[in-house]
């Protein structure tokens, strides 16, 4: 019996992971799937290190503040995501990675009037997510976008079939 492919999904939203989980469960392949889900930055990080993981499924507007109350208003996400790829970056680590957002913009430094932000773009973070992944960032998926699910099944699957 073939052992099962382990996914890690990093994802602090309940819908959303149960979204992601459907569609990764939906993918035939013949060993078959373990879907792993951490919460936050930390509980990702300890499982990376275990090791045993061959694709990474990252929520880039990932909260990292104990007790914080989500994306800021005007639909605008932190980017703690992108923190726990930074961490991997700089320890050498590197898994297949498909990143997913429900963001189309993020906030990136304060900006000049008293709150207004300067934004930055899912491309941009696409970008820097290129940059710290390299061959291993399969693609960034805009969640809840047109044939998001489709993009993420295809991305997974031609990731654990190799």
């Amino acid at each position: 019996m073939k052992q099962k492919r382990r996914v890690l999904v990093i994802e602090d939203e309940d819908t959303k992971f149960g979204d992601i989980e459907s569609v990764l469960s939906g993918i035939n392949l013949a060993s078959g799937l373990e879907i792993i889900r951490a919460r936050t930055a930390t509980e990702a990080e300890s499982l990376i290190e275990i090791g045993g993981i061959e694709l990474m499924v990252l929520d880039i507007s990932l909260n990292i503040s104990a007790g914080s109350l989500g994306p800021l208003r005007g639909g605008f996400a932190n980017l703690g995501g992108l923190n726990v790829a930074e961490r991997m970056y700089m320890h050498g680590q590197s898994l297949r990675t498909v990143v997913v957002t429900g963001f189309e913009y993020f906030p990136a430094t304060a900006g000049t009037r008293q709150g207004s932000f300067d934004l930055i773009s899912l491309k941009d973070i696409e970008a820097r997510a290129a940059e710290l992944f390299g061959t291993d960032l399969l693609g960034c998926v805009r969640y809840s976008s047109e044939g998001w699910d489709i993009k993420l099944a295809e991305y997974a699957k031609g990731a654990l079939e190799k």
